[in-house]
């Protein structure tokens, strides 16, 4: 399977996820990522996921990390929608999946991003310098494109596509965190990167309940 075969399968699984959602059919929903779930584990030889956590750099043409990058883009933008219908307890299981073959790992949002550096899946090239891109921003590309992501309404440009993600992030870092005995190890932070107003009146209200 190609890059773009791959990409259009993922399209049509996080829409249909979407819809899963929109109308509460639950129990199609968690079908859909449960299948995501198993094809991150595809890419994975037994034994290979040793070699890349022990890796502190994999090589850029690797496939593996290429894939979970373009699965994980799009749970995220999936989280924004979540976020944005108040679906609370969906967080819990766009967070805490652990594909088969993950020995070493507690959910697979951290492994994809720290994997994704690994092999220089989150950097490009600009004006002669190496930039770091953001996770959140590469899901906000697919809410923009994928008019099913944003059922609500909201225009492409729409700066809440941003905020929802950034208070996905938030949420499933704390939802990582909880039943994590090493936190450190658990979640990784892409929302500091953005301004702080944008998960505030989220925080105060976990942190006031």
């Amino acid at each position: 399977m190609t890059g773009v075969e791959l990409g259009a399968l993922l399209d049509n699984l996080i829409c249909l996820a979407a819809t899963f959602l929109e109308y509460e059919q639950w129990e199609w929903f968690h079908r859909i990522i449960s299948t995501l779930r198993q094809i991150y584990s595809l890419p994975l030889a037994p034994g290979q996921s040793e070699r890349f956590d022990f890796s502190l750099h994999i090589s850029p043409t690797a496939k593996a990390p290429r894939v979970w990058l373009q699965i994980i883009r799009r749970v995220f933008a999936l989280g924004a929608l979540v976020v944005r219908r108040q679906q609370w307890a969906v967080i819990r299981t766009l967070t805490l999946q652990l594909p088969d073959r993950l020995e070493y790992e507690t959910n697979w949002l951290r492994h994809t991003v720290t994997m994704g550096f690994r092999a220089q899946q989150l950097e490009e090239q600009r004006e002669g310098q190496t930039v770091t891109i953001s996770l959140l921003s590469l899901a906000r590309e697919d809410v923009a494109r994928l008019d099913c992501l944003r059922p609500d309404g909201l225009a492409r440009d729409d700066d809440e596509i941003i905020t929802s993600l950034a208070q996905f992030d938030v949420l499933s870092n704390i939802v990582a965190v909880a039943p994590a005995p090493r936190c450190r190890e658990t979640f990784y932070p892409n929302f500091a990167r953005f301004r702080q107003t944008r998960i505030q009146r989220l925080v105060e209200q976990l942190l006031t309940r």
